[in-house]
């Protein structure tokens, strides 16, 4: 009668989770040499964990692929930093969110949310750049020592002239079914930027 109740409440709960591993459960808690009280709370915290992983899940805004170029200088750069700021953001869940991309060899990125190149929720956005040193495309013996190159010590070659939302020349609408940020065009010097 136990195994039967184990069964259904797991697979009432355990959406997400595969045959296989709920059986798994079932069987570990039937064969188990621990009291019923201990069987009963280590089932319980399973349990409990598997509702908080589907549940956490459900909050998640639906995304669209974006992607977009970076040059710096008039030359593609690798390692910028592109990240979207919701403007007017009526959903409490997308303020709070920062898609963010960096740019391959090439000066192309792709933008990620939830995970790193998922897209971004349709929304409008402002766009900021940062281009520190030592990022992971530099091979240079800069990148020898792991503490020069923790965000509080590194550099924005940039200037940070791109990196406030508040004064972005750069804006964005992220439609459907998909959206390419035109090209954004740095300086690494103290002109205005272009885009």
């Amino acid at each position: 009668m136990l195994r039967g109740d184990i069964s259904r409440v797991i697979s009432r709960v355990s959406t997400g989770v595969t045959p296989a591993i709920a059986r798994c459960l079932v069987d570990s808690f039937d064969s188990s040499p621990l009291p019923l009280f201990s069987r009963s709370l280590a089932c319980a915290v399973v349990m409990g964990g598997l509702t908080v992983m589907a549940l956490g899940c459900g909050d998640h805004l639906a995304t669209v692929p974006v992607t977009g170029s970076v040059r710096v200088d008039g030359k593609p750069a690798a390692g910028v930093q592109v990240v979207l700021h919701p403007v007017d953001a009526d959903d409490e869940r997308l303020e709070k969110l920062r898609p963010t991309g960096r740019t391959a060899a090439d000066g192309t990125f792709v933008i990620g949310t939830y995970e790193m190149t998922d897209g971004a929720p349709v929304a409008e956005y402002l766009i900021t750049a940062e281009w520190f040193a030592g990022g992971p495309e530099t091979t240079t013996s800069e990148t020898a020592d792991p503490e020069a190159n923790s965000a509080a010590t590194q550099t924005d070659r940039l200037g940070g002239r791109f990196a406030n939302p508040e004064t972005s020349a750069f804006k964005a609408s992220i439609g459907r079914p998909s959206s390419e940020i035109p090209a954004l065009e740095l300086s690494t010097h103290s002109a205005k930027p272009s885009g």
